[in-house]
């Protein structure tokens, strides 16, 4: 009877062990053998990081190919040129890594894994790198977008220390990397950029919904004015007068409403250069080095008040009125638009989005009057400049309809 009872409690215990390994084998082999792979060729992602990457000013890695498993990575790595000297050569360069999603294989930065994986489950890594699981599910933003980050903790990563690593969970794309000695974060590396996931304009506008008022008011002077204009001009009222007699209530609101319809109509350029001053004012307060959409925005609407307001105020957009209609003046206009242009171009040309912080590390040397070494953590923002690249292209198509818009005013084509 006794070793009957000792025969059943080792067979459980032989049981409930075969059970353990096979439901780690089952999460290993759900995770290994269908691994969903969440980017597409030509996708791509920018990190900036610190030690050992600091002698990096940016890593861009980009997804080249993708054949069922086995993806094409090609990385680009900026060598700093100032601030950290490098031991390697100062020149970019580039390498090109073939990584299989399902096994790990080659897969040493962990740039991407499977997506979509649950806690609990196993990340595919090298054969060389300790066993890493999907310790936990939150919401980060990386890139300017709040995503659904899945992320592993170990004591010993494959660095041999403490870890904490982060993958966008429907892409599976590596987002950070922090690296710990104790209780001291000695080394990260930040995703700053993609276009795997983007920003609407929608989304950013939302986001400063406060701050639009003025830029909202803007439109509405603008609008309010062009047709201001043009029915002073076409002599619209006149044309009512005939519709006010009939209606007794048109007739009275017309009465309410004249007086402040002739002050506009007289004073409309000037004040709309007033409220574009008044804009760019606005535009300066709202100036932030974490968001310049407002600013942008309002400093743009504010000249584009100017312009419009002088060009109202001296009558310089219409050659000549007529019983027809009006004729405009193609020079003024052109060269009107240039400066617009020019200010948008200079807007795209030094707006800028916080990328990341990142920290890195710096040593005090051994000198005459000090022996020993001493570490300095410094802090170091990373700027992004996303529209940079279309401010060129702006200042040449305004300075095209600058030297048409002088062209045609003085040889009077328009």
């Amino acid at each position: 009877m006794k070793n009957a009872q000792i025969f059943r409690t080792k067979s459980l215990i032989i049981l409930l062990a075969i059970l353990a390994f096979l439901s780690n084998a089952l999460a290993y082999t759900q995770t290994s053998t269908n691994p969903i792979i969440g980017v597409k060729t030509g996708q791509w992602a920018k990190y900036v990081g610190s030690e050992p990457y600091e002698e990096y000013e940016w890593m861009h890695v980009s997804f080249t190919s993708i054949n069922e498993t086995k993806v094409k990575l090609y990385i680009t790595f900026n060598v700093r040129r100032t601030s950290y000297q490098s031991t390697s050569s100062q020149e970019k360069y580039h390498k090109s890594q073939i990584i299989d999603v399902k096994n790990g294989e080659n897969n040493f930065f962990l740039f991407l894994i499977p997506s979509n994986l649950s806690i609990g489950d196993f990340i595919p890594v090298p054969l060389s790198y300790p066993r890493l699981v999907i310790n936990g599910i939150e919401s980060k933003e990386y890139a300017g977008v709040n995503r659904t980050v899945m992320w592993t903790h170990s004591l010993n990563m494959p660095w041999g220390g403490e870890g904490i690593i982060y993958w966008d969970r429907n892409t599976g794309l590596l987002v950070e990397i922090l690296a710990r000695i104790g209780n001291c974060l000695f080394s990260s590396l930040r995703l700053i950029e993609t276009n795997v996931w983007t920003t609407s304009w929608y989304e950013n506008l939302t986001k400063s919904f406060a701050s639009l008022s003025p830029l909202i008011l803007s439109v509405i002077v603008v609008f309010s004015s062009i047709s201001l204009i043009f029915a002073k001009k076409t002599k619209i009222i006149n044309k009512t007068k005939k519709i006010r007699q009939k209606a007794k209530f048109l007739t009275i609101l017309a009465k309410l409403l004249m007086p402040i319809y002739k002050f506009l109509q007289r004073y409309m350029g000037r004040i709309l250069v007033a409220f574009g001053f008044f804009l760019g004012a606005v535009s300066i307060m709202t100036l932030s080095q974490f968001d310049q959409l407002v600013f942008s925005l309002n400093s743009i609407l504010a000249i584009v008040l100017i312009i419009i307001g002088v060009l109202i105020h001296t009558d310089a957009w219409a050659q000549a009125w007529t019983e027809k209609g009006v004729k405009i003046d193609i020079g003024a206009i052109l060269i009107a638009l240039a400066i617009i242009l020019f200010a948008i171009a200079g807007i795209c040309a030094i707006y800028r989005t916080i990328g990341a912080t990142v920290p890195y590390k710096t040593y005090t040397g051994i000198g005459p009057s000090k022996q020993t070494s001493e570490e300095n953590i410094i802090i170091e923002v990373v700027y992004l400049y996303p529209y940079a690249s279309i401010a060129s292209t702006l200042a040449t198509i305004a300075l095209c309809f600058a030297i048409y818009g002088f062209f045609v005013k003085i040889f009077h084509l328009s």
